[in-house]
């Protein structure tokens, strides 16, 4: 069936994508299968709507209930950042008749200009056992016209990170403090797609420290960690959201790939060349985010191009597991990670730790976000 609607959209662009529901139902294999019926796909101005009817009983009384996109006609399902989610998904979620999912496309993430089959698939979960089932209830192509909001320079692009366990450091002599490896969890979050650019900076703050002019889309440096906060407070007031720097360990599980990792050294690749402006190839200076290849997360530049400040005050790592840590309650240095332009290849991995005093400005230090849900 085709959707044929007529919207004026900024920019005049419009973005077709492939949408992929999948409900994934907490259920007993003592109880009779679910059923999900009556599908419906509606698209109304900019939000499309999911209409359905969840038919049976769970063993709690609930089901847990997940929307995925594809915008890869390889069907490469990605969950849907629960930031453009309304209605009758997430947890919860009870047995019955209209039920109703909003989602409305790119308000937190970006979408490729694409136009692809869609395909409905729900899947069923035993939680006890892992055991699945799951069968496609349609595929039929659909126009899913977005807005496209013209950005200005305080919008953040963001990539949500679903959280998990991961072994945060290195047991590796050559790389400092990056051991002992220890597990650590953390919850999700959403980090910025790039590093904090510098017409984002003007815009927010109207002045331009960067020792690198003349590059608007080069990451912005020369910053200290202190003057990220007032840039921060700023930004947060002018939004009404509120964005932070990222802890050290949401840094290390972004920049390897979250639970998509593929365990690379450097952030989405096993060469440095790959996804980094490092010393063997950045010419003595900082470049446009985004230019090299994008890690498992589809988030640039965490190897090289400039150090990012964390949250953190450096200390030594535990051996013992964590949830979401912080750093050090107190100290005279912050953490910076991932490398940059001028930085050699030990340095520049994902596990490698450095610091920097908090009023220190450099030229090869900059920053990237994260949003709080």
């Amino acid at each position: 069936m085709k959707l044929n609607m007529k919207k004026q959209i900024l920019l005049q662009s419009k973005f077709y994508i492939c949408l992929a529901f999948m409900f994934s139902l907490l259920w007993s294999i003592e109880l009779k299968a679910q059923k999900i019926e009556n599908v419906i796909f509606v698209v109304f101005e900019n939000t499309v709507v999911v209409n359905y009817d969840l038919i049976g009983e769970s063993a709690d009384g609930s089901f847990e209930v997940e929307l995925l996109v594809s915008t890869s006609s390889k069907g490469d399902y990605q969950p849907v950042p629960p930031l453009e989610l309304a209605g009758d998904v997430g947890f919860d979620i009870h047995s019955g008749s209209s039920k109703s999912i909003q989602w409305q496309p790119g308000q937190s993430i970006d979408y490729p200009a694409a136009s692809f089959q869609v395909k409905a698939k729900f899947t069923a979960m035993d939680q006890a056992s892992k055991a699945t089932i799951s069968r496609n209830v349609a595929e039929e192509t659909k126009e899913v016209p977005l807005l496209v909001k013209e950005k200005d320079g305080k919008q953040i692009d963001m990539v949500y990170v679903e959280g998990g366990m991961f072994q945060m450091g290195i047991n590796d002599t050559n790389v400092y403090g990056a051991s002992p490896v220890h597990s650590v969890t953390v919850s999700s979050f959403y980090i910025g797609k790039y590093e904090v650019t510098q017409k984002q900076w003007f815009e927010v703050m109207a002045d331009k420290p960067s020792f690198y002019k003349g590059c608007d889309s080069c990451p912005v440096e020369y910053v200290s960690w202190v003057d990220v906060q007032q840039f921060i407070k700023k930004l947060n007031a002018k939004t009404h959201k509120t964005y932070r720097l990222p802890t050290e360990a949401e840094w290390e599980f972004a920049a390897r790939g979250g639970l998509r990792s593929k365990a690379f050294a450097y952030s989405g690749s096993a060469s440095i060349a790959e996804v980094a402006w490092c010393r063997a190839n950045s010419e003595e200076k900082t470049h446009p985010v985004g230019q090299q290849k994008a890690n498992e997360l589809g988030i640039f530049d965490m190897t090289g191009n400039v150090w990012e400040w964390c949250s953190d005050w450096s200390k030594k790592y535990d051996s013992e597991a964590q949830t979401n840590p912080k750093g050090a309650s107190s100290g005279t240095a912050r953490v910076i990670r991932g490398g940059a332009w001028n930085s050699s290849e030990p340095n520049s991995g994902v596990a490698a730790r450095n610091y920097a005093a908090p009023s220190k400005n450099e030229s090869n230090i900059g920053f990237r976000l994260v949003l709080m849900p």
